[in-house]
């Protein structure tokens, strides 16, 4: 039992400290004023890549919300990557005369589909979103007001849930959310390494100079290593916090696709080269941390240590509300705190399950992702 409250002990520490230093990164987020440049160059040109398959259904409020755009891009780039529905004649559609609609004949995934786009590319930024996303009208403005500073190589920005209907999906958006906020915050402390890939930008030459996708086979993360890549090579990586930046999309809203999702996120864990070995073991202790937590119902009913797990449980529950009540308020989504506990115990269970499913099924057929597996 010592050695057990002795892990647990480190565990924990690692885990309340981690947490604090997010909270310091929390308070650095800038608006998109306090990023204008000091010296400010002239304004670039934008194209917009986007990957889709089988997303007929969401394109269309896409596009129209490119379309509405303040500053309009120099091209909007979609890669249908042999979608297996309409979604190429909806893009047609919509009548846009800056659309550029590439097809591929088999499917090659999201990665293949977005180098294609950017290889085509003729901006000098890359702006980069999902079809399943809504964009404010704002967006493309804080992009080219961002990029005119010369320093600047990559730009992360926020995507959150919307419309949430269930306590399931409102448990989802407050992950969601969290995940974005971690990610912003590391940003801030000079430590980036997680973004959202539909809602990030970046200069074209930059990802051709410093590998572009790289060569690992990544069923998720790409964006992440594009990201680490330009900040290795010396150039500013920023996280813009503004709501006029901030890409809306829907919730998965079934535990099944969501548990799915988790597991391609965290296929991308192992793969985490340019990050520090002081922060690799953090977060191999904090993973420790919750698979300890999630199998508490064993060792504290056999060893009769309920008291125990009650307090670590309590410790991270603590710390946790601090985070959130912080990340929401940021965020200015304060009505997502009523599902804080069951997004705790959802969190605590996918935590623990993911990396070692994602292990396994890099061994056998790998992920699914829209109907197609990618290892």
């Amino acid at each position: 039992m010592s050695v057990l409250v002795g892990i647990l002990g480190v565990c924990a520490s690692v885990y309340v400290g981690f947490v604090v230093w997010i909270l310091t990164g929390l308070r650095r987020l800038d608006d998109v004023g306090a990023m204008a440049s000091q010296s400010p160059s002239q304004s670039p040109a934008i194209s917009v890549v986007i990957a889709a398959r089988n997303e007929a259904k969401t394109i269309a409020d896409c596009l129209r919300s490119l379309a509405a755009q303040t500053r309009p891009p120099l091209e909007i780039i979609v890669v249908d990557d042999a979608s297996e529905d309409e979604t190429s004649a909806i893009a047609l559609s919509q009548n846009l005369s800056r659309l550029v609609l590439l097809r591929n004949h088999a499917p090659l995934g999201k990665k293949p589909s977005l180098a294609k786009a950017i290889a085509t590319a003729r901006g000098d930024i890359v702006a980069c979103t999902d079809a399943d996303c809504v964009l404010p009208p704002t967006w493309l403005e804080c992009i080219e007001t961002a990029f005119q500073d010369r320093s600047l190589g990559f730009l992360s920005m926020p995507v959150l849930y919307r419309d949430e209907k269930t306590l399931f999906e409102r448990c989802e958006s407050l992950d969601f959310l969290a995940l974005v906020a971690i990610g912003g915050a590391l940003v801030k402390l000079r430590s980036p390494a997680i973004c959202n890939g539909a809602n990030i930008a970046y200069r074209r030459d930059l990802f051709f100079q410093t590998g572009g996708f790289g060569k690992a086979k990544l069923a998720s993360g790409d964006d992440e290593a594009v990201m680490r890549h330009i900040f290795k090579a010396g150039y500013k990586v920023e996280f813009l916090s503004s709501e006029r930046a901030t890409v809306k999309t829907n919730p998965v809203g079934d535990w099944r696709a969501f548990f799915k999702q988790r597991v391609r996120w965290a296929s991308k864990g192992t793969n985490y080269g340019e990050v520090s070995a002081p922060f690799l073991l953090a977060l191999a202790l904090i993973y420790l941390f919750n698979l300890l937590l999630f199998v508490a119902p064993l060792w504290a009913w056999l060893g009769e240590a309920w008291r125990l797990a009650a307090f670590f449980f309590a410790l991270k529950f603590g710390t946790d509300f601090l985070a959130i009540a912080e990340m929401t308020r940021r965020f200015e989504r304060e009505d997502l705190r009523s599902a804080f506990l069951a997004a705790e115990f959802l969190q605590i269970a996918y935590v623990a399950l993911a990396p070692p499913i994602a292990e396994i099924l890099k061994l056998g057929k790998g992920y699914e992702w829209k109907g197609m597996n990618r290892k």
